[in-house]
């Protein structure tokens, strides 16, 4: 049974599924405005406890008057948040699968410094040498720090970014990382590249990025995801 709370001073409504007692996933969020709204019917639900539309910080849902920590972010769940400029992981949350789509407005990821799992690095989200997720609305160059093994799946998957600099200490590259990033158009892999996945679901568009090996300096060679797929096999 779904319930829905009324409050005026928050504008996000968490879309939870309880695990325990006192632990849920997030699941959904629903917003104000309709074109916000991304949510699972027929799970709990209660309102977030940030007090902007700009802010969303994940760390507490509540259903009828009862509090669950939130431990988990599940695929999708934060979809669709136009207006967010800043999600908040809290200190909590142990396990995300970041697939998300269409925050256009996010400039930041930040993560509780009491979070023993994940952190931040300038707004983007990691785990330990694995890079998580990289805010939509960012644009321009982005350098990958030194030393970051992997970038997780779908970690810039519909990113605005346009240009993107991948350290030597890069092995890695996960699912649909690059997928729909429109204004992304080259890629050159590092030499210590060791494996590349590509598209899982067969119905996805292609990745359209031109790739080029770190020896390619004169970018003269360009390799297609197909290519790179057969030379860094999963």
């Amino acid at each position: 049974m779904q319930s829905k709370m009324k409050n005026m001073n928050t504008n996000y409504l968490l879309t939870i599924s309880p695990n325990s007692d006192d632990t849920a996933s997030l699941v959904g969020v629903k917003g104000i405005h309709e074109d916000t709204v991304f949510t699972h019917l027929g799970k709990y639900e209660g309102y977030n406890n940030y007090e902007t539309d700009e802010v969303l910080r994940i760390d507490v849902g509540e259903y009828e008057e009862k509090k669950y920590t939130i431990t988990e972010i599940k695929p999708c769940s934060v979809s669709h948040c136009r207006n967010v400029k800043e999600i908040v992981i809290g200190a909590n949350v142990c396990k995300i699968t970041w697939n998300m789509y269409e925050c256009i407005s996010l400039l930041k990821i930040s993560v509780d410094a009491q979070n023993k799992v994940y952190h931040d690095i300038d707004g983007v989200l990691f785990k330990d040498k694995e890079l998580i997720a990289f805010p939509h609305g960012r644009m321009g160059k982005y350098v990958v720090p030194d030393g970051t093994k992997k970038l997780g799946n779908c970690a810039f998957k519909s990113c605005r970014i346009e240009e993107i600099d991948l350290p030597e200490s890069l092995e890695e590259i996960g699912v649909n990382v690059f997928y729909e990033c429109k204004f992304l158009s080259e890629i050159t892999l590092p030499a210590g590249i060791k494996k590349v996945s590509i598209n899982c679901d067969k119905n996805l568009m292609p990745i359209k990025q031109k790739f080029y090996l770190a020896e390619d300096t004169e970018h003269s060679d360009p390799l297609t995801i197909s290519e790179i797929i057969k030379i860094f096999p999963a």
